[in-house]
C-alpha cells in the first residue's frame, strides 16, 4: 500500500474521529445544562420544603397554645384573633405549598404528594391540631422528601438519559466504524490505486 493511501486514510479518520468528537461535545454540553437545572430544582425544592415544615409547624405550636386556655369564649377569641394577626403566616404555608406542587410530578411522586397534602390539611382544618400531630406529619414529609431527592440526585449523577444513550450509542459506532474500516484496508487499498492509475 502506498503513502498516499496512508494519508488518506488518516484523513478520512482525522474527519471521522472530528466528526464524533465534536458531537460528543455538543450533547454533553446540552445534558450537563439540564443536570444544572436539575442540580438547582433539586435545591429550590429541598429550600421550599424546608420552610413549608418550619412555617407549618410553628403555625401548629402557636394554635396549640391557644388551645391551652380553659375557658372556651376565650379560646374563640384567642383563634380570631390569631387567624387576623397571623394571616401572613397562613399565606406562607398555601404559598409553600403551591410551590412545592408545581415542582412535582403527580404521577412519580405520588406518596410524596400524600404526605404533603397531609400536613397541609392538618394546619389549615380550621381545628386546633395538637403540634405532636403536625411534627409526626412533617417527619413522614421529610421522609418521603429525601427518598424522592436522593432519586433525583442518582439521576443527576447518572445523566441525562440522552446522554447516556448517545455516549454508548457514539462508543458503538466508533468501534464500528474503527472495525469496518480496518477490516477492509485491502478492498479500500484497491479502489485507491485504481483511482490513481
Amino acid at each position: 500500500m502506498s503513502a498516499p493511501f496512508y494519508a488518506a486514510l488518516g484523513t478520512i479518520c482525522a474527519a471521522i474521529i472530528t466528526s464524533v468528537f465534536v458531537f460528543i461535545n455538543l450533547i454533553n454540553s446540552k445534558e450537563q445544562k439540564t443536570s444544572e437545572f436539575r442540580q438547582d430544582w433539586i435545591n429550590a425544592l429541598r429550600q421550599s420544603i424546608s420552610e413549608f415544615t418550619a412555617v407549618t409547624t410553628t403555625f401548629a405550636s402557636m394554635l396549640s397554645y391557644i388551645d391551652s386556655f380553659d375557658s372556651e369564649d376565650e379560646k374563640v377569641r384567642r383563634e380570631s384573633e390569631f387567624y387576623k394577626e397571623n394571616l401572613d403566616i397562613a399565606n406562607d404555608i398555601t404559598k409553600h405549598y403551591n410551590i412545592i406542587q408545581l415542582y412535582v410530578n403527580p404521577v412519580e411522586n405520588r406518596s410524596f404528594l400524600s404526605a404533603l397534602s397531609k400536613v397541609y390539611a392538618l394546619v389549615t382544618s380550621r381545628r386546633v391540631i395538637s403540634s405532636e400531630k403536625i411534627t409526626e406529619a412533617n417527619k413522614d414529609l421529610v421522609t418521603e422528601a429525601q427518598s424522592l431527592l436522593k432519586s433525583e440526585w442518582k439521576r443527576v449523577k447518572r445523566g441525562e438519559i440522552t446522554y447516556r444513550v448517545t455516549k454508548w450509542g457514539v462508543l458503538a459506532l466508533f468501534a464500528f466504524l474503527t472495525y469496518t474500516l480496518f477490516s477492509n484496508l485491502d478492498i479500500l487499498a484497491l479502489l485507491f490505486t485504481q483511482k490513481q492509475s
